[in-house]
């Protein structure tokens, strides 16, 4: 599959179910995943990690999720079979790093209004 770079935007093609694998700038495979909507994921990877970790990808799209599953273990076993470990984000000591790590969705700040300005005094 060719490598895309992670541009910002992503192509909106992305933005779709798929498996994919980030590589470093030095096409080094850092991670491997599942995604329903690749283009997202990869522009969160983007933000969250250096540039240099996080350089190009390559997708497969398909709607069938156990095939892409089977893709996503078939491409860490080549990457093990290669280098002889994971790719560093699908390594277990890595369960706390940025790439396993998901945004939470957070709620909007509680703002009242009076006369079209906030009010920013606290009720006791």
């Amino acid at each position: 599959l060719p490598r895309i770079p992670i541009t910002d935007p992503l192509p909106s093609s992305l933005a779709s179910p798929g498996v994919y694998a980030v590589s470093s700038s030095t096409h080094q495979v850092q991670y491997i995943e599942l995604s329903g909507n690749v283009a997202a994921s990869l522009t969160w990877h983007a933000a969250n990690l250096p540039a240099d970790q996080c350089a190009s990808a390559q997708v497969l799209h398909h709607a069938d999720p156990n095939h892409l599953q089977s893709v996503a273990l078939a491409w860490i076993n080549a990457v093990v079979a290669e280098t002889g470990s994971p790719p560093v984000g699908n390594d277990r000591r890595a369960v706390g790093s940025a790439w396993r790590r998901r945004p939470r969705p957070v709620p909007p700040p509680l703002t009242f209004e009076k006369a079209g300005a906030p009010v920013e005094e606290e009720i006791e």
